[in-house]
């Protein structure tokens, strides 16, 4: 099994490979997809599938693409047959526009053929080049027939102003003997937000371990609650960040919530490199996705990701931590405690604001 936690460089070029080997179809939905080097590159690949008759349909976030969005490549990919749709778009005079700043697509998947899908946390782009992300590959047919009906609800649901979107009123996390892949998405509506309340419900289920790998993590009173709780229980819990990530507001929310975490002996690494995966293990099961640990991906923004319980994937999870664990730094309670004032006083201003991060 491939590692899960790669360079953003690799995972891209196994995205282009797969969509190389595509014969009748090719889906993208991401939010990130810059008009560089690597976002050209990726072009050109879905532009080659076109002329040879594979169809190619693309979702990009209007924030997250809006370099590409109203471009010559763009164009360029539109005359010779790639379909482009923007979710909420930027100008608010636009149909597409969903009145909000918020509601970002954040999705992250690619169908090949609906024979295969993969789902991750990646961008596209060469300022992420070097980032470590995650990258999933899953050929599991329930897993593909979801990812390819949230595609299309989503794709459907761009080109409305409506809030309205068609969301499952009630999601059943169940994984068993049979049925180890399970694909989840939430919405930032009511009643919709299925992976954080299956993430609440996994938590609250943990006797042995939970680890959570995460960029930005500004996780909310009720997550920090539950984990405390498992704490408690004798769960051993360690959480994965970044040293620095490209927002630096969001690395001081972050930190206001490690003092309560290391006081419960919570471990907190904090990688070296630009860590941005979104993997999550809780005892046997694991979760790959494009959901971060703030508040901004928990309530505002359109999320997916795949829950599975296998034991070679697990296996595999554990490898990748362990290097990670080679390029993290473990934060020792009394150093944190001794942490300068003018640190202290960013946390406590920044803490203020830190349910909008």
């Amino acid at each position: 099994m491939k590692p899960i936690l790669q360079k953003t460089s690799a995972i891209v070029d196994t995205l282009i490979s797969a969509v190389q080997n595509a014969e009748r179809e090719v889906i993208l939905q991401t939010f990130y997809f810059d008009n560089d080097i690597v976002g050209k590159k990726f072009l050109e690949a879905l532009i080659h599938k076109t002329a040879h008759g594979v169809k190619v349909t693309c979702l990009f976030d209007a924030l997250g693409a809006r370099g590409l969005s109203g471009s010559k490549e763009e164009k360029q990919a539109i005359a010779a047959g790639v379909h482009i749709e923007y979710f909420n778009w930027l100008t608010p005079w636009s149909i597409r526009n969903k009145r909000s700043w918020f509601f970002r697509n954040h999705k992250r998947v690619l169908i090949i053929d609906e024979k295969s899908v993969h789902i991750g946390g990646w961008c596209i782009g060469k300022k992420s080049s070097d980032w470590i992300d995650s990258n999933i590959e899953i050929t599991n047919p329930h897993v593909i027939h979801r990812a390819l009906a949230d595609f299309k609800n989503m794709h459907k649901f761009a080109k409305k102003r409506t809030l309205k979107f068609q969301h499952e009123k009630r999601f059943t996390y169940s994984l068993e003997a049979d049925h180890t892949h399970q694909y989840a998405y939430q919405a930032p509506l009511l009643r919709a937000r299925h992976i954080y309340y299956t993430y609440i419900k996994l938590i609250k289920s943990a006797n042995k371990e939970i680890v959570l790998i995460a960029p930005y993590f500004v996780p909310g009173r009720r997550l920090v609650r539950e984990m405390l709780k498992a704490k408690r229980r004798g769960v051993d819990i360690h959480i994965y960040l970044p040293k620095y990530t490209d927002y630096r507001t969001v690395d001081i929310a972050a930190r206001t919530f490690f003092t309560k975490l290391l006081r419960y002996n919570i471990r907190i690494h904090l990688c070296s490199e630009m860590l941005h995966a979104k993997v999550s293990v809780f005892d046997d099961t694991v979760f790959v996705g494009s959901l971060n640990l703030d508040n901004v991906s928990l309530r505002y923004n359109f999320e997916n990701g795949v829950f599975v319980r296998d034991a070679g994937l697990l296996t595999q999870i554990h490898a990748d931590v362990e290097y990670l664990k080679t390029t993290s730094m473990q934060v020792d309670y009394t150093e944190w405690q001794r942490r300068s004032w003018w640190d202290k006083l960013l946390e406590r201003i920044v803490g203020v604001v830190k349910g909008l991060l």
